[in-house]
C-alpha cells in the first residue's frame, strides 16, 4: 500500500516536471531569449537535486519502520526462542536479518530510479551522478538497517525500538550538521551536482572516507548486536525487568482514580530502558534540562534557526507521541490483555481518552522541561526568537492531540502493532499534508500577500521573515482543522469499541438475548 502511494506521489511530480518544462520553453520560445537545451537541462537539475532530497527523506523516514522490528516482533509472539533453538548461530540471525531488511528497503527504493536515469542525462551530467547517488543510498539503508536491527535486540517492544532509532539517528545527523560535517561524512550526491555545475569534476577521493566510516558503523553496530542477542532474550524472559540495585529503592507512584491513564504515563515505554522509568521524575527532567541548555550552547542565535529549531521540535514530540499511541491497544492485544480491560466497568470513553491523555501526559513534563533552556536561548534573538519558540511549543500541543488520536484509531483498527504504526505515519500525516494543502496554503497565500504588501509599503522587511509569517498563519489553521477531525477519529473508536469490541469480548450468557417477533 505505502509503495503504491510512493509511485502514485512519483507519477504526479514527473508529470508536474514535464508541465514546467513544456511551459518554461513555450515562454522562452515567444521571447527567444535562450536556447530551450539551456532551459532542459535547468529544470533536469533543479528536478534532480528535488528528487534527490524526497528520496533520502523517505529512505530516512521508512527504514526505521522497517527495520525496527525485525527482532523485537519475533520477542512479541515468542519465535525468537525457536530460532534460537535452531543450528543457525547468532552472527546468521542477525546478518540474516539485516540482509532482508536492507533487500526490503531497496526494492521500496527502485521506483524512483528511472527518474534519476533519465534527470540525469537530460542534464547533461556525468554517469558517475548515478554512481554517487547508488553509493550514498545503500550506505544509508545499511547504517540505518544496522541501527535498526540493533535496537530491536535490546527494545522490549517495537515501539521503543523505532523511538530509540529516530531519537539517535536525528541526533547524530544534528550533530554533523551543526559542525559542517555532513558534507564530508555523506550525502555527496548533492554536492557532486553542485561541483559539476560550476565547471568541477564530479568526482572528490575525500569522498571514500564518508563511506568508511558509515561501513564501520554498520559493522559496530552489528557487532553489538550478535553479542548480545542472547543476553538482551533472556532479560525479556525475566519476569521482572533487572533493575541495578542502588536504584533498587525506587518505587512508582501509587495508583489514580484514572487507572488507564496513570498506566500509560508511568508504565508506558518513556524510556529506552525497563529501569530507566523507575527513576524519579525529578532526575529526568534534570537531565532533559541540561541537555537542552547543552545543545543550545552550540546552537547560532539567527531568525533562520529560531524557527526551524521550532519546527524540528514540532515533528519529533509528535513523531514520539505517534509512535506511543500506536501501539496502546494493539500492544494490549499482543500481551493478550485487552479483553480483560475490556470486561472492567469502564465505558469506552474512558478506555479511550485515558490512554490518549496518559500518552500526552508522559511526554509533558520533559516538554515543559525542554521550554524553560528553549525561552533562555531565544532571548538573545529579542522578539522573534522568543516568539518562533513559543508559538512552535504551543502549536506543538495541538500535533500531540491529533497524533495520539490517530494512533489509537489506528491501533484499534490494526491487528499488529507494526501495521498500526505505519498506518498512523503514513496516513496520519497524509491528512495533516491533506490539511494544509486545503485550508493552510489558501490562507497563507492570501494573508502573507496582505503582510507583505503592507510591510514593503511601510519600509520593506526580509524576505525569510515574510516566508516564515505565511507558514505560522498556515500551521496555526491546519492545527484548528486536525483538530477536529481528531476529535471524529476519537469518537468513532469510541463507537467501534462499544459496539464491536465489547460486544464481542462479552460471555455469552451475558450478551442480551435476541426476542423474536411473531
Amino acid at each position: 500500500m505505502i509503495r503504491h502511494v510512493y509511485v502514485g506521489v512519483l507519477v504526479l511530480e514527473v508529470l508536474f516536471y514535464l508541465f514546467s518544462w513544456f511551459a518554461r520553453v513555450q515562454a522562452v520560445d515567444q521571447r527567444s531569449e535562450i536556447a530551450p537545451w539551456n532551459i532542459t537541462v535547468e529544470r533536469a537539475w533543479y528536478f534532480w537535486q528535488f528528487f534527490a532530497y524526497q528520496h533520502f527523506f523517505w529512505i530516512l523516514i521508512s527504514t526505521p519502520a522497517f527495520v525496527a522490528g525485525a527482532v523485537a516482533d519475533e520477542k512479541t509472539r515468542g519465535t525468537l526462542e525457536l530460532l534460537l533453538t535452531t543450528d543457525l548461530t547468532r552472527t546468521e540471525i542477525v546478518i540474516g536479518k539485516w540482509l532482508g531488511q536492507v533487500a526490503q528497503v531497496l526494492v521500496f527504493t527502485m521506483p524512483a530510479w528511472p527518474i534519476f536515469v533519465f534527470l540525469t542525462f537530460a542534464g547533461g551530467l556525468q554517469p558517475g551522478t548515478l554512481l554517487v547517488l547508488g553509493l550514498d543510498t545503500l550506505i544509508l539503508i545499511m547504517t540505518l538497517a544496522a541501527g535498526g536491527i540493533l535496537t530491536s535486540v535490546w527494545a522490549r517492544k517495537t515501539s521503543t525500538a523505532v523511538l530509540l532509532l529516530y531519537g539517535s539517528f536525528a541526533a547524530v545527523l544534528y550533530l554533523l550538521a551543526s559542525g559542517d560535517w555532513l558534507a564530508h561524512i555523506g550525502f555527496h550526491s548533492f554536492e557532486q551536482v553542485n561541483r559539476q555545475s560550476a565547471g568541477h569534476d564530479w568526482w572528490s577521493p575525500g569522498w571514500l572516507w564518508g563511506w568508511a566510516a558509515g561501513v564501520a558503523v554498520v559493522l559496530c553496530c552489528l557487532c553489538v548486536a550478535t553479542l548480545t542477542l542472547r543476553r538482551a532474550f533472556e532479560r525479556f524472559l525475566s519476569a521482572v525487568p533487572r533493575m541495578p540495585r542502588w536504584l533498587a529503592w525506587l518505587r512508582r507512584p501509587p495508583v489514580g482514580d484514572q487507572p488507564l491513564r496513570w498506566k500509560e504515563r508511568f508504565v508506558g515505554q518513556v524510556a529506552i530502558f525497563a529501569w530507566l522509568r523507575q527513576l524519579p521524575r525529578r532526575w529526568a527532567i534534570a537531565l532533559v534540562f541540561v541537555l537542552g541548555v547543552a545543545l543550545f550552547l552550540i546552537l547560532e542565535s539567527k531568525p533562520e534557526t529560531y524557527f526551524y529549531h521550532g519546527l524540528v521540535m514540532m515533528t519529533l514530540v509528535s513523531l514520539f507521541v505517534a509512535v506511543r499511541a500506536s501501539g496502546a491497544i494493539s500492544g494490549e492485544r499482543e500481551k493478550h490483555t485487552w479483553d480483560s480491560l475490556l470486561m472492567t466497568p469502564l465505558e469506552a470513553r474512558q478506555l479511550v481518552r485515558g490512554k490518549l491523555w496518559g500518552i500526552i501526559d508522559s511526554a509533558r513534563p520533559y516538554f515543559l522541561a525542554y521550554l524553560i533552556p528553549a525561552l533562555l536561548w531565544s532571548a538573545r534573538g529579542e522578539l522573534w526568537g522568543l516568539f518562533c519558540t513559543v508559538f512552535c511549543w504551543l502549536a506543538s500541543w495541538g500535533l500531540l492531540y491529533y497524533y495520539g488520536a490517530s494512533g489509537i484509531y489506528w491501533s484499534v483498527q490494526s491487528t499488529t502493532t507494526y501495521q498500526s504504526l505505519f498506518k498512523t505515519l503514513s496516513k496520519g500525516t497524509g491528512h495533516l499534508l491533506k490539511a494544509a494543502m486545503t485550508f493552510g496554503l489558501p490562507t497563507t497565500a492570501f494573508f502573507a500577500g496582505c503582510v507583505a504588501s503592507i510591510l514593503l509599503r511601510f519600509g520593506g522587511a526580509r524576505a525569510f521573515n515574510l516566508v516564515a509569517i505565511g507558514l505560522i498563519l498556515g500551521i496555526t489553521i491546519t492545527i484548528v482543522q486536525v483538530f477536529g477531525y481528531a476529535e471524529k477519529l476519537l469518537q468513532e473508536t469510541e463507537e467501534h469499541i462499544s459496539f464491536h469490541e465489547r460486544a464481542s469480548a462479552q460471555p455469552a450468557a451475558a450478551r442480551p438475548e435476541r426476542v423474536l417477533s411473531g
